[in-house]
C-alpha cells in the first residue's frame, strides 16, 4: 500500500504550483494495489539477479541536467504519484487515456506536474513518459516469458523483436517513438516500427514469426484526443486484464527505483528500424478469401497459386468499404486485387483528422453513409471497419434482381432495401456459416445478446450458445478455455473439450478458431464475402429463353436469418454517475441490483406478478430480467466496463411497452432511494419516456 501524498514545499519548488493546487494535492490520497505477486516476484528476482545489467541500464538512463532537480524534490513521493497515474491507464486488457503532449526532457517530475495542472482530470492521461514506461515493461515481461517458456536466451545472436504499429491519429507517432525507446532500453530486446497498421495484424506478425511480441497504438473508436496500447505475443495472443496488471506492476517498480527518468535519448544509439509488414498480412486475408470462395481448407501455397490462375473470385461483385480513414483502408487493395468493384468506397485513404468522425460501425452516421453509398452503387455488400480494423459491421440488400440480355450477354443487377447487419443479426448469419461447416459447435457471445438470438442459434441452427461477459477479451478467453478443456460450462451440459468455433461481441468484435482467435474485423468480412460469393454462385441461373431479355432474382443473405426473432425496440440507455467516479459507479451498480433482487424475492407475490419480471439465473454480470409479458423482451442493468456509467439495455415489442414494463417501474424504484438519487443522472431514462 503506497501513499501518494505530496508535500506543499516540494511541489512549489518543482513547478511553481499554486496554493490552491497544493492544498488539493495534500488531500490527494489514493492506494496503488499490487496484484499477481508471483509474477512480480519473478520479475523482481530477475531484476536483482542481473545486477550488472541493471546498473548499466540505470547509468544509461541518468539525466545529467535533471538529476539534481529530481533529488531535491522528494523523488519517492513524485514516483509514487506517477506510479498511481500509470495504474489509472488500465482499461481491461488495454491501456487507454487522454493524450497529453510533453516537452522534452520527459521526467517523472514533469509527468506528475503536467497531470496535476492539466484540466483533463476526467480521464487518465497517456503521456510520452507513460508510453516509454509501458514499452519498457512489455519488453521486460516478454523477455522473461521467452526465457522461461522457450529456449530463447539473451545470449542469442538474434534479439527479441517487438513490432510497434499505430492507427492514423496524429499523436500516434509520438507515442510510437516513446514506446520504441522504452523497448530498446532493455538489453536483448529490439523494437521495429511498422508504421500504420491494424490491431489484428500485430498478432499475425507474431504468428508468422516476424517478431516475438507486438504493440498496437490505438484508441479504437474513441475521440481523437484519446490513445492507447494493445499487446500481443505469439503464445498468448492478445493480452488479458491480468497481463496488463503485470505490466503496470513492472512499470511502477521501475518508476519507484528511479530507473525511468526518460528524456528522449535512452535506448540503443541507432534509430528504430522501420519495416513494412502489412503486405504479408494483406496476403493472409487474400488467401483466406480465396479459400472461402472455393470452399477449400488448404493453406498450401501451390493450391492458392493454382486458384489464382482461375478468374478472379470477386469479379462482378460490388463492395462498398467504409474504413472511415482508419487503419482498415488497406483492405480496399485486397478486394480490388481479387476483382471486386470498390469504386464507391468511403474513407479508404488513412486520415488523421477523421473528417467524417472517428470510425465506429455502431455509429448511426457511419451506418447511414454506408447504406447511401451502397444504394447509389447497387452494391452487393457494405463493410464498415472501426479505426484499428478489429471490429466490423455490414450492410446488405434485401432484394436483388438481375436482368440478362441474351443478345449481348450483358447482365444488369439492381439491389434495393438496404439494411444494416450488425449485433444479433451478424452473430446469427455467422452462426449459419458455422452450422454448415461445423454442426453442433459452440458460439460464445457477450451478455447483451437477445433472447431471439439464443433461440435461433440453439433451436433453428442446433448450435450451442454460451452467453458470457461483456468485453472482447472475455469472450475470446472463454472460447479458448472451452476448446482447451480447462473449464466446464454447466449451461452446455458437458465436460472436456468443447468445439467453440467463434467468440463474438454484439459490438462487432469477432474472433474465430480457424484464425487462431484473432480479434479481426477484416477476417469477419472475409467470412461474409465468402458466404456472399458462394450464395450467388448457387443461385438459380436462367435457362434458354425465347425472349431476348431474361430476368431473375437472387435471394439475399438476409433471407438466411429470416427466422431470427427481433424486437421492434432495442436500445441502451446510459445513466451517468454525477461525480464521475468509478468507485461510486461500482457501489451504485451493486445497490441498484440489490434493490431489484429484493423486489423480485419479496413475499408479496402480487407485486412481483404485476411487474412481469423474471430473473435470468444464467446471467453472469449485472442483472438480467426477462419481461414475461413481452415475448422475447428483456432488460439488463450493469456498470460500464470503462466509464462512470450505469448501462440499461432494453429490448421490447414497442417503445410504449418498454416504457410501461421497464422504464417507469425502474424510475419509481430508483427515485425512492436517496443514495441513488444523489449519485445518478436519470436524464437518459427520462428522455426515453
Amino acid at each position: 500500500m503506497i501513499s501518494t501524498k505530496f508535500h506543499a514545499r516540494q511541489l512549489v519548488a518543482i513547478r511553481g504550483t499554486s496554493v490552491l493546487l497544493t492544498l488539493l494535492l495534500l488531500l490527494y490520497q489514493e492506494v496503488l494495489c499490487f496484484t499477481n505477486k508471483n509474477f512480480l516476484k519473478k520479475y523482481h528476482n530477475s531484476f536483482q539477479a542481473s545486477s550488472t545489467t541493471a546498473s548499466v541500464v540505470t547509468e544509461k538512463e541518468k539525466l545529467p541536467l535533471d538529476e539534481e532537480r529530481y533529488e531535491q524534490s522528494s523523488s519517492s513521493d513524485i514516483a509514487k504519484f506517477v506510479a498511481q497515474s500509470l495504474s489509472k491507464l488500465a482499461s481491461g486488457s488495454d491501456i487507454r487515456g487522454t493524450f497529453l503532449e510533453q516537452k522534452q526532457p520527459y521526467t517523472c517530475i514533469d509527468t506528475a506536474s503536467d497531470a496535476l495542472l492539466s484540466s483533463s482530470t476526467a480521464s487518465p492521461l497517456l503521456t510520452p513518459f507513460a508510453a516509454y514506461c509501458f514499452g519498457k515493461a512489455f519488453a521486460h515481461k516478454l523477455l522473461l516469458e521467452l526465457t522461461e517458456e522457450t529456449d530463447f536466451t539473451t545470449t542469442n545472436t538474434v534479439d527479441c523483436i517487438v513490432c510497434v504499429g499505430r492507427d492514423p491519429r496524429t499523436h500516434g507517432t509520438i507515442v510510437s517513438e516513446c514506446v520504441c525507446r522504452g523497448i530498446n532500453s532493455v538489453p536483448g530486446v529490439v523494437a521495429k516500427d511498422t508504421g500504420l497498421a491494424s490491431t489484428p495484424s500485430m498478432f499475425v506478425f507474431c504468428r508468422e514469426n516476424l517478431c516475438h511480441g507486438g504493440i498496437m497504438i490505438t484508441a479504437s473508436h474513441l475521440p481523437c484526443d484519446k490513445n492507447g496500447l494493445k499487446f500481443f505475443t505469439k503464445a498468448r495472443g492478445g493480452y488479458t486484464k491480468s497481463d496488463v496488471q503485470d505490466l503496470i506492476e513492472i512499470a511502477n517498480l521501475d518508476v519507484m527505483k528511479k530507473t525511468q527518468q526518460y528524456h528522449g535519448k535512452e535506448g540503443k544509439s541507432s534509430p528504430t528500424e522501420k519495416v513494412n509488414f502489412m503486405p504479408l498480412y494483406a496476403k493472409t486475408l487474400r488467401d483466406a478469401i480465396i479459400r472461402e470462395v472455393h470452399n477449400t481448407s488448404s493453406t498450401a501455397t501451390a493450391t492458392i497459386d493454382q486458384l489464382l490462375q482461375q478468374p478472379k473470385p470477386l469479379s462482378g461483385i460490388r463492395i462498398v468499404l467504409n474504413a472511415g480513414g482508419g487503419s482498415g483502408a488497406f483492405f480496399d487493395g485486397v478486394l480490388r486485387g481479387l476483382g471486386a468493384d470498390t469504386s464507391s468506397s468511403i474513407g479508404v485513404v488513412p486520415n488523421s483528422e477523421f473528417p467524417l468522425g472517428v470510425p465506429n460501425p455502431e455509429n448511426p452516421d457511419m451506418v447511414s453513409r454506408t447504406i447511401d453509398a451502397c444504394a447509389e452503387s447497387n452494391a452487393d455488400l457494405g463493410i464498415m471497419l472501426d479505426t484499428d480494423a478489429d471490429r466490423s459491421g455490414f450492410v446488405l440488400p434485401r432484394s436483388i434482381t438481375v436482368t440478362v440480355n441474351d443478345d449481348s450477354k450483358a447482365a444488369k443487377k439492381a439491389c434495393s432495401g438496404y439494411e444494416v447487419l450488425n449485433r444479433n443479426r451478424l452473430i446469427a448469419l455467422l452462426g449459419v456459416a458455422f452450422a454448415q461447416k461445423s454442426p453442433g459447435c459452440t458460439i460464445v457471445t457477450d451478455s447483451g445478446t437477445s433472447e431471439g438470438l439464443a433461440h435461433f442459434l440453439t433451436q433453428n441452427l442446433r448450435l450451442r450458445h454460451c452467453r458470457y461477459l461483456k468485453g472482447y477479451a472475455n469472450v475470446i478467453g472463454k472460447a479458448k478455455r472451452l476448446c482447451a478443456g480447462t473449464l466446464r460450462h454447466s449451461g452446455l451440459g458437458t465436460t472436456g473439450t468443447i468445439n467453440a468455433e467463434m467468440a463474438i461481441e454484439t459490438s462487432g468484435h469477432c474472433a474465430m478458431k480457424e484464425n487462431d482467435f484473432v480479434d479481426d474485423g477484416t477476417y469477419t468480412a472475409v467470412k461474409l464475402i465468402g458466404m456472399l460469393a458462394k450464395h450467388q454462385e448457387q443461385q438459380h441461373q436462367p435457362g434458354s429463353s425465347s425472349n431476348s431479355i431474361a430476368s431473375f432474382s437472387y435471394t439475399s443473405l438476409l433471407e438466411l436469418i429470416v427466422d431470427l426473432n427481433e424486437m421492434e425496440t432495442e436500445c441502451e440507455l446510459r445513466m451517468k454517475i454525477k461525480n464521475e467516479s468509478l468507485e461510486t459507479t461500482n457501489t451504485v451498480s451493486e445497490h441498484m441490483i440489490n434493490i431489484i433482487k429484493t423486489l423480485l424475492i419479496a413475499k408479496h407475490k402480487k407485486e412481483k406478478q404485476s411487474l412481469g419480471w423474471k430473473l435470468d439465473e444464467d446471467n453472469l454480470e449485472g442483472i438480467r430480467i426477462r419481461t414475461t409479458n413481452i415475448h422475447g423482451g428483456f432488460f439488463m442493468l450493469r456498470k460500464s466496463l470503462h466509464d462512470p456509467v450505469i448501462s440499461l439495455q432494453v429490448e421490447g415489442a414497442s417503445p410504449d411497452s418498454v416504457v410501461g414494463t421497464v422504464i417507469h417501474p425502474l424510475l419509481g424504484l430508483f427515485r425512492d432511494d436517496a443514495f441513488i438519487c444523489d449519485n445518478v443522472d436519470f436524464s437518459a431514462l427520462e428522455s426515453f419516456c
